[in-house]
C-alpha cells in the first residue's frame, strides 16, 4: 500500500519511491514531469513538484474530505487544522529546506504554516475571498503564493515585494480562473 513507481527512461525500467502514506493509491496525474500528483483511499492526496527525488523527501501536506489539514513525513502524521477548516492547500520547498504550506480556509482567507513562524506556525496572509492557491519559490530561494481572488482576479504574494504587505496583483479582475 502507499506504493510508488517511476521511471526516467519512458518505461525501461522502474523503481519504487516512498509516499509517507499506507494508504492505498489509486490514481496518479501531472500536469508534467515536473508537477505530479498521487491519489488515494480516505482523501489522500500527494503532490510534489520535482518527481526526481523521493517523495517524501520532506513533508507532504493534504487535506482529507473532511476539510482537515496534514502534515505526513516519513515517521509522523500531525494533524494542522481540524475537520471542515481547510478548502484547499498547497506546498513548497524553500531555498533553506523548509517545507511552507499555504492553505485557503472556508470563509476564503489565504493561510500560510512555517517552522519559521512563531506559535503554532500559522499566519493570515490576507482575508480576501480566495478560490485557488499555488506556490513556488523565487530566485532568493523563498517561498511565494500565487492566488485567484472570487472576482477573477490573479494575486502574487512575495517576500521581495515591498509594500502592500508583499502583494501584488498580476492580472485585471475577470481574467483568471484558476491558479
Amino acid at each position: 500500500d502507499g506504493e510508488i513507481q517511476h521511471s526516467v527512461n519512458d518505461g525501461a525500467s522502474w523503481r519504487t519511491q516512498t509516499s509517507g502514506t499506507t494508504q492505498p493509491l489509486q490514481g496518479v496525474w501531472g500536469s508534467g514531469p515536473n508537477d505530479i500528483f498521487a491519489v488515494g483511499a480516505n482523501g489522500t492526496i500527494l503532490h510534489r513538484n520535482d518527481p526526481e527525488p523521493p517523495l517524501l523527501s520532506g513533508p507532504v501536506f493534504y487535506v482529507q474530505t473532511d476539510g482537515a489539514l496534514w502534515e505526513q513525513t516519513v515517521s509522523t502524521r500531525t494533524l494542522l487544522s481540524g475537520a471542515g477548516s481547510i478548502l484547499s492547500a498547497t506546498s513548497v520547498t524553500d531555498g533553506a529546506g523548509q517545507a511552507v504550506a499555504f492553505a485557503i480556509t472556508s470563509n476564503r482567507q489565504l493561510w500560510e504554516h512555517s517552522p519559521g513562524l512563531p506559535g503554532t506556525g500559522w499566519t493570515m496572509l490576507s482575508g480576501g475571498s480566495f478560490l485557488s492557491v499555488t506556490a513556488a519559490t523565487n530566485c532568493g530561494g523563498n517561498a511565494v503564493v500565487f492566488g485567484v481572488l472570487s472576482d477573477g482576479s490573479l494575486w502574487k504574494n512575495d517576500p521581495a515585494f515591498s509594500g502592500n504587505g508583499g502583494w501584488a496583483n498580476l492580472s485585471p479582475t475577470g481574467t483568471v480562473l484558476s491558479s
